[in-house]
């Protein structure tokens, strides 16, 4: 089971809670904000709780212009401890916020809804890297998941991955062993074994020297039938 606390702000559920309700994954670089604010902050906006849509946006807006500087390092530090003592894998879904930055048209009209859009994923991608990088470096298990229809936005999510720290072996094991794990199908699929499911990537060059190997293929094998891929060029 996974979690998307939905709007970065005024979640019903923040994940910290939804960690103690038993939930193993958690999904979008930008969940973990409004679990870790500063005190300050937190009492704020459990006092707009049942404010009106205006003051909610003000409120949202301070915390965005705000960005690191709203955050606690204690509270930060008590998530990660906490996402470690319970396994618990987290998928930031990179992509998708610098997609809505990168092409504002696909999903808005307006022009001036546009300028908004990006104005304000900016700051979302940023602290989602932000966060990224901090459960990068405290070793919770990183997902690669992108949140789109494109299988292109999946290696887009690899090298948006690879820059926030995740080394190579950490990104192959995200796409492959570590969400096998959180699926409870481990015993089927993730890893190179005996009695597990026959399907292997075979690439040119190793992904261990480079990541970017990972999309030059050679070939696939699919339930123990070997296809060539027809990108190949020797």
């Amino acid at each position: 089971m996974t979690y998307d606390p939905g709007p970065t702000l005024f979640q019903s559920i923040t994940i910290d809670k939804a960690i103690d309700m038993g939930i193993k994954c958690i999904e979008h670089g930008k969940s973990p904000w409004q679990a870790v604010l500063t005190d300050k902050l937190t009492r704020e906006l459990e006092q707009l709780k049942n404010a009106g849509q205006k003051e909610k946006s003000e409120f949202t807006d301070k915390v965005l212009s705000m960005g690191i500087e709203s955050v606690s390092r204690l509270k930060l530090d008590k998530l990660l401890n906490k996402m470690r003592s319970n396994n618990v894998s987290f998928c930031p879904t990179l992509h998708v916020f610098k997609d809505y930055i990168d092409r504002p048209e696909v999903y808005v009209e307006n022009k001036d809804e546009q300028k908004n859009i990006v104005k304000t994923f900016k700051i979302l991608y940023d602290m989602s890297r932000f966060f990224t990088s901090e459960f990068i470096k405290a070793g919770i298990n990183i997902l690669v998941g992108q949140d789109g229809w494109n299988p292109r936005f999946t290696f887009n999510e690899i090298q948006l991955l690879k820059e926030c720290g995740l080394s190579n072996i950490e990104i192959i094991r995200g796409a492959t062993i570590y969400p096998a794990e959180w699926l409870h199908v481990s015993d089927e699929y993730g890893t190179i074994e005996l009695n597990k499911k026959a399907n292997t990537l075979i690439l040119n060059q190793n992904p261990l020297d480079n990541i970017d190997n990972i999309e030059y293929v050679f070939g696939v094998i699919k339930d123990g039938e070997f296809y060539q891929a027809i990108n190949y060029e020797g």
